[in-house]
């Protein structure tokens, strides 16, 4: 369900509630939106939000075993962003958000690393972001010309911003919409070529030399942030764990991803069915910083469960 009142009280504010409740995912956020602040093409949006959602199609540790990982992720927290725009097209703006989440309940074939920020209990995540944006598309939700170019990079953590991950993301964007022509019984509504390209890319903080080999008990970058590929949202016809993915990279995800594709579409009923013929592609690829990371923080952990046992197991030769 999703309640919203685009004009409040006939000021053009916006305020929605929306709520997700089903066997795999339960959310609740509240929104309050101002495009016109103190009557300057000023926008204000903020939010609250809870959810509770399965995380699945993780690889299993038993390479003979057909089922998948699963574990839940809880998280609670709030955003808030201001925006400005000008030369019609452009908008220019900063954002905040701040997070409190958890891993629960994983399955019994889970990595060790799911066990490992299982038992770290509640996580911040504080994150500062800046971004300039120009969209000149005809319709946001089906455009048929005009084109849209973002660049967002997010801070998160830090010396100065403080939680328990740190790192900095990098999102460039562009997708341009263009229509050559129509079909002869659609002649208002013509069909349309997409194209598009993206890239995310996860880089050392600033100021990481300060805050030492902190990341050996609590990772920067945790496990459902890294990238994959799969799924509607990156690689349509792909599934999130593809056996024909590489398994140097599925099982633990990279931070360093591009995406680009075409699409052609056209419109049987122009507001509600489309058609449509596309290509995606994507590439991963790692980063020695994050990767030294890892390796450093298995050898803790392997060495520590390891020191645990010798240490059991002369107790029970003593005894």
């Amino acid at each position: 369900a999703d309640v919203g009142e685009n004009n409040l009280l006939g000021n053009g504010q916006r305020v929605g509630v929306r709520f997700e409740y089903g066997p795999e995912r339960m959310s609740v956020s509240l929104s309050f939106g101002e495009r016109w602040l103190f009557d300057y093409p000023l926008g204000l949006q903020t939010s609250i939000f809870y959810s509770l959602y399965k995380v699945k199609d993780n690889p299993s540790i038993f390479p003979s075993s057909s089922e998948k990982a699963e574990y839940n992720k809880q998280s609670i927290g709030y955003t808030m962003s201001l925006s400005y725009r000008f030369w019609y097209y452009y908008s220019i703006g900063t954002g905040w958000s701040h997070e409190f989440k958890r891993i629960i309940e994983p399955s019994g074939n889970s990595s060790e690393e799911i066990f490992q920020q299982m038992n770290l209990k509640w996580q911040q995540a504080r994150t500062l972001s800046y971004f300039i944006t120009r969209d000149s598309r005809d319709n946001y939700l089906n455009p048929t010309a005009g084109w849209k170019s973002e660049f967002v990079v997010s801070f998160t953590g830090g010396p100065v911003i403080g939680g328990d991950d740190h790192y900095v993301k990098i999102d460039p964007g562009i997708f341009v919409y263009y229509s050559p022509f129509h079909l002869p019984f659609l002649k208002t509504h013509p069909c349309v070529f997409e194209f598009r390209g993206s890239g995310s890319f996860i880089v050392p903080p600033i100021g990481n030399k300060s805050m030492g080999n902190s990341y050996i008990r609590n990772p920067w970058v945790k496990f459902e942030d890294r990238m994959r590929l799969g799924g509607p949202e990156t690689l349509r016809g792909w599934n999130y764990d593809d056996e024909k993915f590489p398994a140097s990279w599925k099982d633990i995800g990279l931070f360093h991803r591009i995406l680009y594709g075409a699409e052609f579409r056209v419109p049987i009923h122009p507001q509600l069915l489309w058609t449509a013929l596309f290509f995606d592609a994507g590439s991963l690829w790692g980063d020695k910083f994050w990767e030294k990371q890892i390796v450093v923080r298995d050898l803790y952990y392997n060495r520590t469960n390891l020191l645990n046992y010798s240490i059991f197991s002369s107790f029970l030769q003593l005894y």
